[in-house]
């Protein structure tokens, strides 16, 4: 390649070429490159370098006598054969230029200059638009090389693939939105799950099972019987808070749990207690309970029957299915908020990327700086765009509030670890709440910006955000299930009705609304923000204490070794 000289175009790239021209000096004459798109050099023209031109010539359409500019832009005109540019002659002009050294073109040909139209048409000529500068550098000025950081490039279309499926990867634990219509009560079950689910048709190993035919959560838990209820306590002898699907058990049976394991003793038969969860007064979630005399886990199912010193405690835990009315409507909903997410990653993200691209192609910067060869563009994720949008969050928001019976269903799957698959998917289920963090940064930053207060609080870090709320969404779950004490105030917030006028009943509880126990949850979640903040506040404290101590103590010491010399010295003089 030809280096050198003090006559320097830039060439754009013609699209009927597919090639990047380029202009060198060596010597007194000046040669025309014309590179493929691998950078190998096609053609070379020979352009000689006089002193003065005084007009320009065209003569269309056929042939060009002569080209010439007296300023610092022109155009350089390139033929598409190799030979079809006989002569071409580079002319100092007459005229100021803001480089103060304009230079002419002239180009002559004897041959038939074929017609081309295009963008870079001039005279119906194939043209180039070329920039002329008269500097001192001692190297060549090439059209830069533009392209994406390919392990950005990877990173954002993950990112971006998250995001804009995120509507949609709840269906990892929901029901299809296209399965059939059911309306079955709780009551209905009495008969038909003890015969589905048993020690004959379940491994003896599996403590929880997902049944996905029926979409039933089925848990069971082996527990010592009590011999005298009256003295069996809910701090003693109670085993009910060992049993998996607690969380969701009426006070009343846990209340009289040790007559109701001694009932089924007693008798020898199962006793199937079932009843509602709801959520504003509809139904969102049935639930089954029913004890067998007997440990059905690590045994056989002839010897189960014979182990009479322990029961095995049967829970099953079923979504409602809605109509499908319904589900279609939701199924739709979370579409739209796929193609928002969509739209706004596009028009206010990767658009601008695309133009930073294009612009850096047609305008490159540092044009004549000999360490700027390549540009490289580190391709970042747009989360930050779609999370600083206040109604996409309220309308996450609104979609977890219509999914509250699988909200139940993965804070169940979350309450034990038998099953690690589906610990892991009611953890990511209940980690769609962080859409209720996000939503209280966005309302707060509206809050701040209005009052002009935006200085009180420190920006956050919206990836630590999210991987809090994945863990605190399931974790505050798990907690409540391991302290009986918490998880007695957790299921106080069960708002029972239609209750049961005997009293005296093992269980009279048919129905419980969960309204108020979401609305407290939600608004933990949505106070993490703060959590965080003051979290973190903490342990920059600690970090800053630590940092310090040192400091401290060899400031110490060189005041004490100050102080001890010149006390040596006090008694010397």
């Amino acid at each position: 390649m030809y280096t050198g000289g003090s006559v320097y175009p830039l060439f754009q790239q013609c699209p009927d070429y597919q090639s990047q021209c380029t202009i060198s000096q060596r010597g007194g004459d000046c040669y025309v490159l014309s590179y493929d798109r691998h950078d190998h050099i096609v053609e070379v023209t020979r352009v000689t370098l006089v002193s003065q031109i005084d007009l320009t010539v065209v003569h269309r359409p056929f042939r060009i006598n002569q080209l010439t500019t007296n300023a610092a832009v022109g155009r350089f005109v390139v033929a598409k054969k190799s030979d079809a540019i006989r002569a071409a002659t580079l002319h100092r002009g007459c005229s100021n230029s803001p480089w103060g050294c304009p230079f002419g073109i002239n180009f002559t040909s004897d041959l038939s200059w074929p017609s081309y139209r295009n963008e870079f048409s001039y005279n119906n000529d194939l043209t180039f638009p070329c920039l002329l500068l008269s500097s001192s550098y001692n190297m060549l000025v090439l059209t830069p090389w533009v392209r994406f950081q390919w392990k950005s490039v990877l990173l954002t279309v993950g990112l971006f693939a998250n995001l804009l499926f995120m509507p949609l990867k709840v269906y990892l634990s929901e029901g299809s939105p296209f399965t059939t219509d059911s309306t079955v009560e709780a009551s209905e079950f009495d008969m038909t799950l003890p015969l589905l689910f048993n020690a004959s048709t379940m491994a003896p190993t599996i403590m929880y099972d997902y049944d996905s035919q029926n979409g039933l959560d089925v848990m069971r838990t082996v527990v010592v019987d009590v011999l005298d209820p009256t003295e069996a306590t809910t701090t003693t002898l109670n085993p009910v808070y060992s049993i998996l699907g607690v969380p969701y058990f009426p006070p009343d049976v846990k209340r009289n749990w040790p007559w109701v394991l001694t009932y089924t003793n007693r008798f020898g038969y199962r006793r199937i207690i079932s009843w509602n969860i709801t959520i504003l007064t509809t139904t969102a979630s049935t639930s089954v309970l029913w004890i067998v005399p007997g440990n059905d886990l690590g045994s056989t199912a002839a010897s189960s029957s014979t182990n009479s010193s322990a029961s095995t405690v049967y829970y099953v835990y079923r979504p409602v299915v809605k109509p499908l009315l319904w589900r279609l409507v939701k199924f739709l909903y979370r579409i739209g908020l796929c193609v928002w997410i969509f739209m706004l990653c596009t028009t206010h993200y990767y658009c601008h990327v695309y133009h930073l691209y294009n612009n850096l192609k047609t305008i490159p910067l540092h044009v004549t700086s000999p360490a700027i060869t390549r540009y490289e563009i580190l391709v970042g994720e747009p989360t930050c765009v779609v999370l600083s949008n206040p109604w996409l969050c309220l309308a996450f928001v609104v979609d977890i509030c219509a999914s509250t019976e699988y909200v139940g269903q993965a804070c169940l799957r979350v309450c034990q670890t038998e099953n690690w698959l589906y610990f892991g998917l009611g953890l990511l289920y209940l980690g769609r709440t962080v859409w209720c963090a996000y939503s209280t940064l966005t309302i707060l930053n509206i809050m701040l910006k209005r009052c002009h207060r935006t200085t009180w609080f420190a920006p956050a870090n919206t990836t630590v955000l999210a991987v809090a709320a994945t863990w605190a969404g399931g974790g505050i779950v798990t907690i409540q299930k391991q302290w009986p004490k918490v998880l007695d105030l957790y299921t106080s917030l069960f708002v029972p009705y239609n209750v049961d006028a005997d009293v005296s009943k093992l269980h009279h509880i048919g129905h419980m609304d969960i309204a108020l126990i979401m609305a407290v949850y939600l608004g933990m979640m949505c106070s993490l923000p703060f959590a965080v903040a003051a979290c973190s506040g903490v342990w920059n404290a600690v970090q800053r204490s630590t940092t310090k101590m040192p400091t401290l103590t060899r400031k110490t010491s060189f005041v004490s070794i100050l102080i001890a010399t010149n006390r040596r010295l006090s008694s010397i003089g």
